[in-house]
């Protein structure tokens, strides 16, 4: 069990600035095990990572540099840049000012409290001078919103549907309502309440690794409010509002600041054996990176308390706005343990180390398979998959040669306390037919084979399809697969921690997908895309 933190989050830095800039590594045997992915993750998810936060430079590195001295411990081919394992690039990060203020009348609104700013691009927002609010509809059902036209030049109000969740808040900022009202001055949605306390603080910025396109025009900014702010706005109640109710005049004195962050994807090869296929790849995927430190110490206790019941509750269908912890109770078991650090240890510890897992048997076996296999770890995913984004955009081997990309994000978890429908061997892959049948076809082979098969679910049923780093393969028709156990109560949360893990399963996915990639790289069949290339959208849509 890790330690208790009691220490500041300054106390924190400072004893970890007298760390070596690489944590010591015990040595893990070649095959995969359980207890060599115990060890390993305790190392990538100890809060001397920081967090491992793409714009924490201290923590940053010393992640990717423990990955990158494993693989040259374990003798795999750097495939970064000059001779290295890694692909370095800049993040220019835009962040909103605690400053910043909105006004309504004689009221004035503040950043977290009542509000929460999504800037996605370089450009500047439009300006918001005594805008009109315009009830737009509800957002995610485009029958009951108004018209692009009804909303030009006015602050677009959003209300939210039945069964909303915290996930569905981000998905539905990001796929649609700015782009549907592209010449609205600001597009606001009233679901900020559905994100617990902490989401709320974690500053919402664009993370953009190419900032040498130019600026785009202004565009409409995206908000998420509160009820009582989005009551406010309209001047009457949200719950009876029509599409078209028009409300109240808004102003709003919005500060950006901006900076570039260096960060790095990690990246290796273990050639492949045939002199021809050597020359293709199967790519396999992780990423590195997580949220970092919070602004303020959480109760590790009442938080992880409160995120199972509000998930058991969502699970069920019930209502989750009256769910409350006892902290006496939770005293009378043990004292306070104040929690600073987002660890990350299943988001996405859990992929880190179950690559380094299969890089390690791979590298070790007396016959390599005949094509190639390439590891990457991508940097920066939780700002955007800007890290999976670059390395496509800024391939180090030829993008047309690998035919096919494996993705593990979160595999550690799953079991029936996580998922209604989760146990000891379930696991979803997901989108692997959506852009080749075969690929979908030789996984499904690989589990049948098995002598104890795993229970593999295709249906994204959380509707992650979009939200990891395959996706930036996806976006040129290179055939891929998601591997994933699901959602739990501790994602995204500073109670993510390796204590949590479930090992035996995390091995028996790791072995799971170490077989996949066996069986992919062995054959001479390529995995051809439906469709041409690209094949996606600027924004996925699912």
């Amino acid at each position: 069990m890790p330690i208790h933190r009691r220490l500041t989050v300054l106390s924190l830095v400072l004893a970890c600035s007298s760390l070596p800039s690489t944590p010591v590594r015990p040595v893990t045997a070649t095959a995969i095990s359980a207890a060599d992915l115990r060890t390993r993750l305790f190392i990538f998810a100890d809060d001397s990572m920081l967090g491992r936060n793409a714009l924490d430079r201290p923590g940053d590195e010393r992640a990717t540099n423990y990955l990158a001295a494993e693989l040259k411990r374990m003798g795999l081919v750097p495939a970064g840049e000059q001779g290295t394992y890694f692909q370095t690039f800049s993040i220019h990060s835009r962040r909103l000012d605690s400053t910043s203020l909105i006004m309504v009348g004689d009221a004035v609104l503040h950043p977290t409290a009542d509000f929460k700013v999504f800037l996605f691009d370089r450009g500047q927002p439009r300006a918001i001078e005594q805008a009109q609010v315009i009830f737009g509809g509800v957002v995610g059902d485009t029958s009951t919103q108004i018209s692009a036209a009804d909303a030009a030049r006015r602050f677009v109000l959003l209300g939210v549907p039945a069964g909303m969740t915290a996930e569905r808040v981000y998905a539905n900022v990001l796929y649609g309502p700015a782009s549907r009202f592209k010449d609205a001055v600001a597009v606001a949605i009233a679901s900020l309440d559905y994100l617990p306390p902490h989401q709320r603080t974690i500053s919402s910025s664009v993370a953009l690794a190419d900032t040498t396109e130019p600026i785009a025009n202004a565009h409409p900014i995206s908000i998420l409010v509160s009820h009582r702010v989005a009551d406010l706005l309209l001047g009457s109640d949200l719950d009876h509002a029509k599409a078209g109710t028009i409300g109240r005049a808004v102003t709003a004195k919005l500060a950006i600041n901006e900076a570039d962050y260096p960060t790095r994807n990690v990246i290796a090869v273990i050639p492949g054996s045939d002199s021809t296929l050597k020359n293709e790849y199967v790519a396999l995927g992780a990423h590195s990176d997580h949220l970092g430190i919070s602004t303020r110490a959480l109760e590790h206790d009442s938080v992880r308390v409160y995120a199972i019941e509000t998930q058991r509750r969502r699970q069920e269908g019930t209502q989750t706005s009256s769910v409350r912890v006892n902290v006496d109770s939770l005293r009378r078991i043990r004292a306070a343990r104040p929690d600073s650090i987002y660890n990350g240890a299943d988001d996405d510890g859990s992929g880190s180390v179950a690559l380094l897992e299969i890089a390690e048997r791979f590298a070790a076996a007396r016959q390599h398979p005949r094509r190639s296999l390439l590891f990457v770890w991508h940097a920066a995913e939780e700002m955007g998959l800007v890290g999976s984004g670059w390395f496509t955009d800024h391939p180090t081997v030829p993008l047309d040669s690998v035919i096919a990309q494996l993705n593990l994000d979160m595999v550690g978890r799953g079991d029936a306390s996580d998922l209604r429908s989760g146990g000891p061997r379930y696991l979803e892959v997901i989108g692997s037919g959506r852009r080749s049948s075969a690929l979908h076809d030789a996984i499904e082979a690989v589990n049948t084979a098995s002598e104890s098969p795993l229970s593999l679910n295709t249906l994204d049923p959380n509707g992650v399809f979009c939200r990891s780093d395959h996706w930036s393969y996806a976006r040129f028709g290179i055939p891929i697969a998601f591997f994933t156990t699901g959602l739990h109560a501790d994602y995204h949360q500073v109670t993510d921690e390796a204590q949590y893990i479930d090992y035996a399963k995390l091995e028996r996915v790791t072995q799971f997908v170490s077989e996949v990639a066996r069986a992919l790289a062995g054959t001479s069949a390529r995995f051809e895309p439906l469709g041409k290339r690209p094949v996606f959208a600027p924004f996925c849509t699912g």
